[in-house]
C-alpha cells in the first residue's frame, strides 16, 4: 500500500514538472524577439559603470536612456519616471521606437502617438 501511495506522489511530481515547463515555453515563446533584445540591453545597462550604483527612479531612468538614448529623448526626457512608476503606453511606444530604431527606421514623435 505504501509504494501505492509513493507511486502516486512521484506521478503527480512528474505531472506538476511537466506542467510547470510547459507554462515556461509558453510565456518563453509569447515575447517578441525585440522584447528580448530590449530586455538583455536593459540588464547589461544595469551592471554597466554608467548605471552601477544608482537607486529607484534614476536606475530606471539611467537602464533606459542607456538602451537607446534617442527613445528615452523622445519618450521619457520631458517626464521621467518617478520611484517605483510604472508607465504601460510610454513602454510600449519605448519598445516600438527601440524596434525601429534598431531595424535602422525613423522614428517620429508622431509614430509613437498612434499607440
Amino acid at each position: 500500500m505504501v509504494s501505492v501511495k509513493v507511486l502516486i506522489l512521484f506521478l503527480s511530481f512528474i505531472i506538476y514538472i511537466g506542467m510547470s515547463a510547459l507554462v515556461d515555453a509558453r510565456s518563453t515563446a509569447k515575447t517578441s524577439p525585440i522584447a528580448r533584445s530590449l530586455k538583455s540591453k536593459q540588464r547589461r545597462c544595469e551592471k554597466s559603470s554608467a548605471c552601477h550604483g544608482l537607486h529607484d527612479e534614476h536606475l530606471q531612468n539611467c537602464i533606459l536612456k542607456c538602451a537607446s538614448e534617442y527613445c528615452y529623448e523622445l519618450i521619457y526626457a520631458k517626464d521621467p519616471l518617478e520611484d517605483g512608476e510604472v508607465d504601460i503606453s510610454r513602454s510600449k511606444a519605448f519598445l516600438k521606437c527601440f524596434d525601429k530604431s534598431s531595424r535602422g527606421e525613423s522614428v517620429s514623435p508622431q509614430v509613437l502617438d498612434e499607440l
